[in-house]
């Protein structure tokens, strides 16, 4: 299996990160649910990933019943009726929530083309529907049969993909999750309201250190084995874990990796010191000797390796003689590196 691992340094201000336990000492943390909830909203607002996007919602019957209503308006008085109908016929057994326009009492995540794909097959009966208008029985039987459940099974957005659909007993709508996020925790001590109540918030800002990874096989079998189109997806999610937030990262390091993920997390056990002009180049030159320690002692290097960050900080890496400094340029030229190597990886099957 190979595996796309993103490591982020990112100084975030005193403002929105939690307190937690780590190392002994108090840290920050920003939990990985943010991260996730960020990317998707970057995938629906960008135009360029508005197709792979993804809707994470309890309101699907009212979707459903929205846009068949304004496709076919004589069935607007059965509408509602009709997208609670399609909603078990696509996902299976759902609670509703009892009070005003259906709603599941748990979001479901789909795409917005599969959305369009059920609103096309009820469109495609809408004789059947308009023969049965009134009668709630009958149009749940109609409904019943149009085996809208395959849509939810196949043609999955780069969203789904990516993040996976956790169906309970229903292992034939579940997705497996392609991508695994961790919880941010700063790289050195922070001053929290009360240390080791993770509801406070610290009151100093972090440095924070954040993961997440790729599996690219598991990303290609949910997309039916579109080896290039899985590929691009990687790259988008790496492009909008690390610039997704209102503040930017500090330095970026990409892997690509064989056989299985590599978490740096414990470069961090031991919090870094602040010095004399701040943690950010203590943090970066510590990460980059824990991953070439860790990859000597278990014998696994980086398929390949690079890095993105202020050319200030390239020289101060680069300057170190300690350090195995990777190639550092422009998120987008790292990136593009990075493509290459996946790309490559994939083809060898």
């Amino acid at each position: 299996m190979t595996f796309l691992d993103i490591h982020v340094l990112q100084a975030m201000p005193p403002a929105g990160p939690r307190a937690v336990t780590y190392g002994g000492v108090p840290r920050a943390t920003i939990r990985a649910g943010h991260w996730r909830r960020v990317i998707r909203e970057v995938f629906l607002a960008d135009p360029g990933l508005v197709d792979e996007a993804g809707l994470q919602t309890t309101r699907l019957p009212q979707l459903i019943a929205d846009r068949l209503a304004a496709r076919i308006p004589a069935l607007a008085p059965d509408a509602d009726v009709i997208g609670a109908a399609a909603t078990v016929a696509a996902f299976g057994p759902v609670r509703f929530a009892m009070a005003g326009r259906p709603m599941t009492d748990k979001p479901l995540f789909l795409g917005e083309g599969q959305i369009e794909r059920i609103v096309l097959r009820l469109a495609e009966t809408r004789m059947d529907l308009l023969d049965a208008a009134g009668d709630d029985e009958r149009l749940e039987k109609i409904v019943g049969k149009l085996a809208l459940d395959d849509v939810v099974r196949t043609g999955h957005p780069g969203a789904v993909a990516l993040f996976g659909r956790l169906m309970p007993g229903d292992r034939a709508r579940t997705v497996t999750s392609a991508v695994t996020l961790t919880h941010a925790v700063s790289t050195h001590v922070v001053t929290a309201n009360k240390v080791g109540d993770c509801s406070e918030e610290p009151n100093d800002g972090a440095t924070l250190y954040r993961f997440a990874t790729v599996n690219t096989c598991d990303l290609t079998g949910n997309l039916g084995g579109a080896r290039d189109r899985a590929v691009d997806l990687a790259i988008a999610f790496t492009r909008a874990f690390t610039t997704s937030d209102s503040a930017r990262p500090d330095f970026v390091l990409c892997n690509v990796r064989e056989g299985s993920a590599v978490n740096l997390a414990g470069a961090f056990e031991e919090p870094v010191r602040p010095v004399e002009g701040g943690v950010l180049y203590e943090s970066a030159r510590r990460l980059l000797i824990y991953q070439r320690d860790q990859d000597e002692v278990y014998a696994q290097q980086p398929i390949r390796t690079a890095g993105a960050c202020p050319a200030w900080l390239a020289d101060r890496l680069c300057a170190d003689g300690d350090l195995d400094v990777p190639d550092l340029s422009s998120l987008p030229s790292t990136l593009g590196g990075i493509r290459a190597a996946l790309a490559d990886r994939l083809a060898q099957g």
